[in-house]
């Protein structure tokens, strides 16, 4: 989730919906679950075989795949670790990302 609170004000209240004096999210996530192996498998590989420079920013190495990890070592992209910040990482260091582009 989002740790900054400033943006967590702005982007997570359109994500919800009372129900029933309760708030709810908008979307039921779990009933999407059959469609993400169509979504995320042989991701990696993608962006691995783009002929642009990378870069892949993580919150952390944990989850990082084989296929990932030996990109890496191979140079293939630029891999920065942010590990203060949560799922949603373009919230939660704004400020820094602004400081690299620049």
């Amino acid at each position: 989730m989002v740790k900054n609170s400033a943006s967590a004000r702005v982007s997570v209240p359109p994500q919800l919906i009372k129900h029933d004096g309760d708030y709810k999210w908008r979307v039921n996530l779990d009933r999407t679950e059959p469609y993400w192996p169509g979504w995320f498998t042989g991701i990696s590989d993608l962006f691995l075989a783009t002929k642009i420079p990378k870069m892949l920013l993580l919150a952390g190495t944990d989850r990082l795949d084989t296929a990932l990890t030996v990109g890496q070592m191979q140079g293939k992209f630029q891999l920065v670790v942010l590990p203060a910040v949560g799922h949603t990482i373009q919230e939660d260091v704004s400020t820094w990302l602004l400081v690299v582009g620049r």
